[in-house]
């Protein structure tokens, strides 16, 4: 429950599952191949074996109480097949889908993933960035892959009839949350307001960006969540 389900462990695949399990997700991988599917049963990861566009075998890797899916096959056509499955058998899932043509990102859009991601882009634009900014980006990795620090970057959403909805960002961090750095807002339907100031209205539905310590940002959580 609350979990990854990582379709296809190869070279990537393996990086994401790797990558989830640090940060304390549960995965379970769906892989075609019994030798590849045995090697990754052996790294500890709980395993299904089958084709992940087959209905059955997402629904038997939890697909019906996972947190998200990622579709890392080699194949772009096997990764929108696997996306348009898992988007009709779970509505409101949260699909990341691998592209290897620039032309199968806005496919992968219309075949329903939330998030549609070409390694090969990423990594050439990661690497321009170390080129250009490369304290910046040594920062961004260390509070974003599990590096030993106090601090972290998140994103919390507002429920409605939480004590946040509806007050200002000013009113809400303060005491112990003073130090919390809200460093950007996603409102429904709407771009990021970046560096937003203390007189912004935080409603219902808003996603947070904010930057402190586990603590303060486990308590903020909970005020942003809906009393009962």
């Amino acid at each position: 429950t609350g979990h990854c389900i990582i379709c296809g462990y190869g070279r990537i695949g393996k990086q994401v599952a790797r990558e989830c399990k640090s940060q304390g997700m549960e995965v379970v991988v769906i892989e075609k191949d019994r030798e590849v599917e045995k090697q990754c049963a052996k790294e500890g990861f709980l395993t299904v074996r089958g084709d992940a566009a087959d209905e059955s075998v997402l629904r038997q890797a939890g697909i019906d109480r996972a947190k998200g899916l990622v579709t890392a096959l080699s194949s772009d056509a096997d990764n929108l097949f696997v996306t348009m499955t898992a988007r009709i058998l779970r509505p409101d899932l949260f699909i990341v889908g691998r592209c290897n043509a620039d032309e199968t990102e806005s496919k992968l859009y219309r075949a329903g993933a939330d998030r549609a991601i070409s390694p090969h882009n990423m990594g050439a634009k990661y690497m321009a960035a170390l080129m250009l900014k490369p304290l910046v980006c040594d920062f961004l990795d260390v509070v974003t892959h599990g590096e030993p620090v106090e601090l972290s970057l998140e994103g919390i959403v507002i429920e409605g009839g939480s004590p946040v909805a509806g007050r200002r960002a000013r009113d809400i961090l303060v005491g112990e949350l003073k130090s919390i750095a809200i460093l950007g807002i996603k409102k429904p339907k709407q771009n990021f307001y970046v560096n937003p100031g203390g007189d912004t209205l935080l409603d219902a539905g808003d996603i947070i960006i904010v930057y402190g310590s586990d603590e303060q940002l486990n308590e903020l959580r909970k005020l942003c969540e809906t009393k009962r």
